[in-house]
């Protein structure tokens, strides 16, 4: 509908045109209940199923339009992200939770997921890439998350990849802080093109 959500420490809201085409800052702060307020840091905005989603370190909130609730608040929350199976968070690190009937439920513990999920993407209909800080990437489907062990897996685990997404002709891009962009393609296991 033409927002642009946006949040920040102790904010959140969305930016919209005003009638001559200049973007104006909307806040939705007071649509949060007293005992949510103040606001921690606001890391990730997602829309999903006709809702807002933001995630803080500490909590989720859902925007429904008129109304912000909190779904979420038992870990720290780590990552959140939408694939063709759901919206899903990252919490304690090694648990990865899916929504369902407007609740977070857990859906797997894996012990080598240790760092931050930083970038999702989507390859075939039940196949998700997951890049994480520190280790490296994951392939999650059929509700399994294992690790992409590749000739690569030193860059993967090492350079910060903060960005993932599907390119055509299957290439995978990942972005990293330090080291710019890589593409991969897979046929089989992966080769740097």
């Amino acid at each position: 509908d033409g927002r642009i959500f946006a949040g920040a420490q102790n904010e959140l809201g969305y930016f919209f045109p005003s009638a001559n085409g200049i973007l104006t800052y909307h806040s939705l702060y007071h649509l949060l209940p007293a005992t949510e307020q103040p606001l921690a840091d606001v890391w990730e905005m997602i829309g999903y199923q006709g809702q807002i989603w933001f995630r803080t370190n500490q909590a989720v909130y859902r925007y429904d339009g008129t109304t912000i609730q909190r779904v979420y608040a038992d870990a720290p929350v780590q990552a959140l992200f939408a694939t063709n199976d759901g919206l899903f968070i990252q919490s304690r690190l090694s648990q990865l939770l899916r929504l369902e009937n407007q609740q977070f439920v857990p859906l797997l513990e894996n012990a080598s997921l240790q760092s931050e999920i930083t970038g999702t993407a989507q390859g075939s209909k039940d196949t998700l890439f997951i890049a994480t800080l520190k280790d490296g990437l994951f392939i999650f489907t059929q509700n399994r998350l294992q690790p992409k062990i590749s000739q690569h897996q030193a860059l993967f685990q090492n350079k910060r990849i903060y960005a993932a997404t599907l390119l055509p002709n299957q290439q995978l891009a990942l972005g990293s802080t330090q080291y710019g962009l890589h593409r991969f393609v897979y046929f089989g296991q992966w080769a740097q093109a």
